[in-house]
């Protein structure tokens, strides 16, 4: 490595919207097993709290089927929801979230990745992206150009 390689940073640096965005508070919902030490949803968590958006944390528990996340959305009423875990773990919060039509992303941590689209070396250049408004809305989430 040269020593002009070194002096380059190793990510991108992001900048954030300074307008205001279409999010104002966000959802990490995350299955402890795929992010065992938190280092997905801290960054994602980080991320978000320095782009000035509230967050609120919810474990994707279904044992009572969708009874804890219903309480989430009443009292707190998140106008984005990030799921990190697999597509059944998206598939899950989408149905407990389905009436509110909430925009929901997901963070890859399964095996397939159809439904949760990013992967975890990229989580901060899609966030980037969606708080920019460089996304799509459809019927399995939002995507991305």
């Amino acid at each position: 490595m040269s020593a002009s390689d070194a002096s380059q940073p190793t990510t991108p640096p992001h900048t954030f919207p300074t307008t205001s965005t279409c999010f104002k508070k966000a959802l990490i919902v995350v299955k402890q097993s795929t992010d065992p030490g938190g280092e997905f949803v801290e960054r994602a968590q980080r991320f978000l709290s320095m782009a000035g958006l509230d967050i609120h944390l919810a474990e994707a528990s279904f044992t009572d089927g969708c009874k804890a996340l219903w309480e989430e959305r009443r009292q707190w009423s998140p106008d984005l929801i990030i799921v990190i875990g697999g597509d059944g773990t998206f598939l899950r919060t989408a149905q407990c979230y389905a009436p509110t039509e909430t925009p929901m992303v997901g963070i890859n941590r399964g095996n397939l990745g159809f439904l949760t689209r990013i992967e975890t070396d990229s989580i901060e250049k899609y966030l980037a992206q969606l708080l920019a408004g460089d996304f799509h809305r459809g019927r399995t989430g939002i995507s991305f150009g």
